[in-house]
């Protein structure tokens, strides 16, 4: 789990490249450091619908083109994982929230199991080993190599092709729900397409933005409060509506327990 306080330094007001960012970009910057979804090995995954709302912007569109200006001005590789998830490494984020022991450090770098397997994921280890004081490129190395030895062998990509991965996901599902249907559990959580909200949206003639509740959700994991997993994206599409959550402004609507 990441760190609760980040350390920033006070310096950063004075770094010319940070001072020639505009306001809405030095805020950005500001969040990718401190914010919560930046781990404890200094990499930023994040769904650009929560960029969207933590940021006040206008849609995913906008988070997209606010961090593709930020990362490259402050030289932290950016890519985005999939239709609306985007990885950052933070380069030289060990100058500022240095390890203090080799256990420490593994510590750290075991968040990097739950970073989605991209390419950026594999640059991980030169990216920031310049900024990590040399006692400690032992344990970088080694951590990094136990951590990507099971994709390593597939190059070109270093991960299993897009199709592989959706077929293997697909078999899980499969065997998931034949494993319920066993057990006479509930059947598994279908996450919606955005027609397919629109489509219900138009249905009960409200004005709920489709792209917004399925953006809203999918940065959530689709969860609800407390960790819960949802189990009727109808029900949340009516609590929206009941509570007025379409173009009021809303940050984060409250969701009725299921």
């Amino acid at each position: 789990m990441a760190a609760k306080y980040r350390k920033i330094d006070p310096r950063i007001w004075d770094d010319e490249v940070f001072d020639a960012l505009d306001a809405p970009d030095a805020l950005a910057a500001l969040w990718l450091i401190s914010g919560r979804a930046v781990n404890r090995a200094g990499v930023v995954v994040a769904g650009l619908g929560e960029v969207a709302d933590k940021l006040r912007l206008q849609g995913v569109d906008a988070s997209w083109d606010t961090l593709s200006r930020v990362c490259p001005s402050l030289s932290w590789p950016l890519q985005k994982v999939g239709r609306n998830t985007v990885v950052v490494i933070l380069r030289s984020w060990f100058k500022y929230n240095a390890p203090t022991n080799d256990d420490h450090l593994a510590g750290m770098l075991s968040d990097l199991s739950d970073v989605p397997r991209c390419e950026l994921l594999y640059s991980y280890e030169t990216t920031v080993k310049p900024g990590l004081a040399e006692k400690w490129h032992a344990t970088l190395d080694r951590v990094c190599l136990e951590l990507m030895t099971p994709c390593t062998t597939v190059t070109p990509p270093p991960c299993p092709p897009q199709k592989q991965k959706q077929e293997q996901k697909q078999e899980q599902k499969q065997e998931q729900e034949q494993e319920q249907k066993k057990k006479g559990a509930a059947p598994r959580f279908n996450q919606p397409t955005i027609d397919e909200v629109a489509a219900y949206c138009t249905q009960r003639k409200n004005t709920i933005d489709a792209e917004q509740f399925v953006d809203h959700y999918e940065a959530r994991g689709w969860e609800l409060t407390k960790g819960r997993r949802m189990k009727d994206w109808k029900a949340c599409v009516r609590t929206w509506e009941k509570n007025d959550f379409s173009q009021n402004g809303k940050s984060e609507p409250y969701v009725v327990p299921m």
